[in-house]
């Protein structure tokens, strides 16, 4: 049972791993996105609020 426990953690340290990978790509997607939206003189302010 134990190494059945281990091995299912280790999976799903590996998926948790991986789902926030994804967040960071869409994250730093959406980012680009807004900035390539703005004007440069409101991309300040934008970066600020979404920190």
């Amino acid at each position: 049972l134990k190494g059945i426990a281990h091995r299912v953690n280790s999976e799903s340290a590996v998926v948790t791993e991986k789902l926030s990978d994804l967040k960071m790509r869409s994250i730093q997607l959406q980012l680009s996105v807004m900035r390539n939206r703005v004007p440069s003189g409101e991309q300040d302010c934008k970066d600020i609020r979404t920190l």
